[in-house]
């Protein structure tokens, strides 16, 4: 089994938290921010380095992954490529293309050789920011709110242009930063699963728009807030066509797939569930 670690940035502070070795990722016990059924947890972590400076870190373990992943990474890759390992690298070609990640701080694997064992990424806080769904629910000026969502669509749009796809595009994956009085600035989030492919694919425009439309809950977002957000987005040169196809989409991924529920609930239901997570 072949173990390795990368350490990008903070080598000091994942030293003194002890978070520089194997085992001291798997030891860490703290500060659980989600846990997914036992396969992977997250983890928020405060440390300091010499300098007392303190550091907000979200740690990902995946602790068992599916042995699906380890055979499809093998086809494509030639070699086991782990969940964390994929995640890492889709934030780097996003980074490529000038859209905002998290920081990427380490990143670690142990794999057999048809399937990983182990796997763990380091990534920093989003300071200032809040997701999506947060910021729409608690903002109520309308020209901010206009900004934030033409620079979300700009945002996807320019990841669609570069080849870039995600399965994974849920309101609560996109970060907002409103701090300056400039632009809105936009970040990804858990973008482990990234499809790429050479050219802008509209199927997977519209699943990914779909996607983000029935992840942020009906209350939030009005039916014209978003039809603007599709019209900004850069492959609307027919804004009926496009809104039709989202539209079409949604209603199958809200009749199919449970997660997304939450699509009709009202604003108190949303906000406590917020305040649950």
């Amino acid at each position: 089994m072949k173990q390795f670690i990368n350490i990008e940035s903070h080598a000091e502070h994942l030293r003194v938290a002890g978070l520089d070795t194997m085992a001291g990722i798997k030891a860490w016990n703290g500060g659980l921010v989600k846990n997914h059924r036992g396969r992977r947890d997250v983890s928020r972590i405060e440390v300091a380095g010499s300098d007392g400076v303190l550091r907000v870190l979200y740690l990902k373990r995946t602790w068992q992954p599916y042995r699906k992943d380890g055979f499809s990474s093998l086809f494509r890759h030639g070699r086991v490529v782990s969940y964390s390992r994929q995640e890492w690298d889709n934030y780097m070609a996003l980074r490529r293309v000038g859209i905002g990640t998290p920081d990427l701080i380490a990143y670690g694997e142990e794999c057999g050789p048809f399937w990983e064992r182990f796997s763990f990424i380091l990534t920093g806080e989003i300071r200032d920011s809040i997701s999506l769904d947060q910021f729409l629910d608690q903002c109520r000026e309308p020209h901010l709110r206009r900004s934030t969502l033409r620079e979300a669509a700009l945002t996807v749009g320019k990841m669609h242009r570069a080849g870039l796809f995600t399965p994974d595009l849920y309101s609560r994956h996109i970060f907002v930063s409103c701090q300056s009085t400039s632009q809105p600035r936009l970040c990804l989030i858990d973008m482990a699963r990234l499809d790429r492919c050479s050219r802008m694919v509209r199927q997977k425009v519209v699943r990914d728009l779909a996607l983000l439309n029935v992840s942020t809950p009906h209350c939030l977002l009005s039916l014209l807030e978003r039809r603007e957000f599709i019209r900004a987005h850069p492959v609307c040169t027919n804004g009926q066509w496009l809104f039709r196809a989202v539209e079409k989409k949604s209603q199958y991924y809200l009749r199919k797939r449970r997660k997304f529920n939450g699509f009709f609930a009202t604003h108190s239901k949303v906000s406590h569930q917020r305040n649950s997570e």
